[in-house]
């Protein structure tokens, strides 16, 4: 579903808005309209990785994975600005309208997967982690 343009955050230079305090920080809900992306607690992407997300910068955090999976893999995600950017081999892939990071787990695999929606675009980009590093990325334009 898209975003409707209002519900947007612009940036320029310092935030646009207040960005609430909450006991869970990284427990948000985001609904269409909510300038958050929903993220896991750190201790689940530890449970089901074997790292927990590191901050590098107010409300960013990175996942590094590089020893998990033996090859470079580098995964961040900015709650506020609801942005991701996965960095694995040559792939350098940073993407904006994130709304929601789930883990998800299924029998021997384990993987990453982002929703996005903004007033032009929607989809899936899915980094399946375990049992070896692969993407899938899904965008439709609407």
């Amino acid at each position: 579903m898209p975003v409707p343009k209002a519900a947007v955050p612009v940036r320029t230079g310092v935030a646009a808005f207040a960005v609430p305090v909450s006991p869970e920080p990284h427990r948000r809900t985001t609904v269409p309209g909510e300038p958050f992306m929903l993220t896991p607690e750190p201790r689940d992407f530890l449970e089901a990785l074997g790292v927990e997300p590191v901050e590098v910068e107010v409300e960013a955090q990175e996942l590094d994975l590089t020893e998990v999976v033996g090859e470079p893999l580098r995964f961040s995600f900015h709650v506020v600005e609801r942005s991701i950017r996965l960095r694995w081999g040559r792939v350098d892939i940073y993407r904006e309208g994130a709304t929601r990071l789930r883990i998800v787990e299924s029998p021997g695999r384990t993987g990453l997967y982002v929703d996005f929606a903004t007033d032009t675009m929607t989809g899936t980009l899915r980094v399946e982690v375990f049992p070896e590093v692969s993407v899938d990325d899904e965008l439709l334009f609407t």
